[in-house]
Formats: C-alpha cells, sequence, structure tokens
C-alpha cells in the first residue's frame, strides 16, 4: 500500500528534523521511504543526518550529481526489493 505523508511549515519550523526522525523509526520498522526535498543541498543534508541516526542503514541518492539519467536510475532503483527497511532522497525536480 502506498501512503503519502507531507509537512508543510514556514522556513525553521523544524520540518525537516521532525520529518527525517519520523523516516528513521519508520525505516527501522521495515518500510520503504521515497523522501522528497527541494534541493540536492538538503538531500546531502538530510542523508548526512540520517547516517548519524543509523550508520548501519545506508540512504540512497539520487540527483544530478550521483546519475547521469536521474530518472532511469530513479525507475530502477524504485524497481529494486530489498529486504528491511530503505529510504530514498530526491529532489522534486
Amino acid at each position: 500500500m502506498i501512503k503519502l505523508s507531507y509537512v508543510n511549515a514556514i522556513a525553521g519550523a523544524g520540518k525537516s528534523h521532525v520529518s527525517l526522525h519520523a523516516a528513521h523509526e519508520r525505516v527501522l520498522n521495515g518500510s520503504w521511504l521515497l523522501f522528497v526535498v527541494p534541493t540536492v543541498a538538503l538531500i546531502k543534508e538530510a542523508a548526512t543526518k540520517f547516517r548519524e541516526l543509523s550508520p548501519h542503514i545506508e540512504p540512497e541518492c539520487i540527483h544530478h550529481e550521483t546519475a547521469s539519467i536521474v530518472g532511469a536510475v530513479l525507475m530502477k532503483s524504485l524497481k529494486e526489493r530489498p529486504q528491511g527497511g530503505r529510504i530514498l532522497f530526491i529532489t522534486w525536480s
């Protein structure tokens, strides 16, 4: 089942912090998450913070710096079925 959650608030309200901690709990419980942020810089920041929360779970980051054809790499990654929880960070562009 696909469940969509989002956080909408003013800048500096703690959206990233709260969302990342909620995502961390879901991944630990075996969920697969697609974490969408507006910029590559935010992907890098969120992935770093996620690694601090769970050093044993490597976040997947797909953007123009990690893939020459982002759409194709994203679709390939979404079709993979790894064991356990996972988190994939992308930008909305």
